[in-house]
């Protein structure tokens, strides 16, 4: 898993981009039903990398092997947005898309980037300095099953 995260961050740093999360407005419907529930929109489920480090480093020290699968999970998650703009970037690369030199400077020179490098190397060194951490951390067989059940590309 940490060669994951490690080539990851090396990919980001080389071949990311920036990608616009925005909703589209509905119009008002005037005959609509007012009786009707529509279900609220989905909450963002994607951790914050930064308060999950955090918790790591403040209460890793004694956590069992499910403790630690579940933290590392909620860093695999953190980072997922950055896996799927790695992929899109991928598939821009490959079908020869000429912006995307463009849009890899942008991503790899970004605030967010960087703090997410930082992050992920205060991960690395604290997991690797954890015997329990570290046995999650280098089992390649559970990383692999995480990100196919969350949907987590590969790289």
């Amino acid at each position: 898993m940490r060669k994951l995260f490690i080539g990851m961050f090396a990919l980001l740093m080389g071949a990311t981009i920036v990608s616009c999360n925005q909703k589209p407005e509905q119009p008002a419907d005037a005959n609509a039903d007012s009786t009707k529930v529509e279900a609220a929109a989905p909450v963002d489920q994607t951790p914050n990398l930064a308060d999950v480090v955090a918790k790591i480093k403040a209460e890793g020290a004694n956590w069992t092997e499910d403790q630690w699968r579940d933290a590392l999970g909620q860093v695999m998650l953190a980072v997922k947005p950055m896996f799927v703009k790695m992929e899109t970037l991928t598939k821009k690369m490959e079908s020869g898309d000429a912006t995307v030199a463009a849009e890899i400077e942008a991503l790899s020179t970004s605030k967010e980037a960087k703090e997410m490098e930082a992050l992920m190397e205060e991960v690395d060194v604290i997991v690797n300095e954890n015997p329990v951490g570290k046995k999650v951390y280098n089992d390649t067989e559970w990383a692999k099953k995480f990100r196919a059940e969350n949907g987590i590309p590969e790289f």
